[in-house]
């Protein structure tokens, strides 16, 4: 079974420009819980074994919807929150 999933993350209207030297993070939000609560909810109380079956199908659609644009940064920090920068 394959549950590899593509999707496309807007950019808000900002622009990702890519210079010599002058390193750009895209930053990407990952919300764990949406894996669980997308839109089906997932239990592994009820399912604990998933490997490749059917109910594997399920989890990937979760998984599809919990990515979303974090922002364009020009430095990563060890901040929880990066540092959001104006990409002029």
């Amino acid at each position: 079974m394959n549950n590899i999933k593509l999707t496309t993350l807007a950019f808000g209207g900002k622009e990702l420009k890519i210079k010599a030297n002058q390193p750009q993070y895209l930053v990407i939000k990952t919300d764990a819980l949406r894996l669980l609560n997308g839109p089906a909810n997932i239990s592994f109380a009820k399912n604990p074994s998933v490997m490749a079956g059917p109910y594997s199908a399920t989890i990937a659609d979760n998984y599809l919807h919990m990515f979303s644009f974090g922002g364009i940064v020009k430095s990563l920090n060890t901040a929880s929150e990066p540092t959001m920068a104006r990409n002029d």
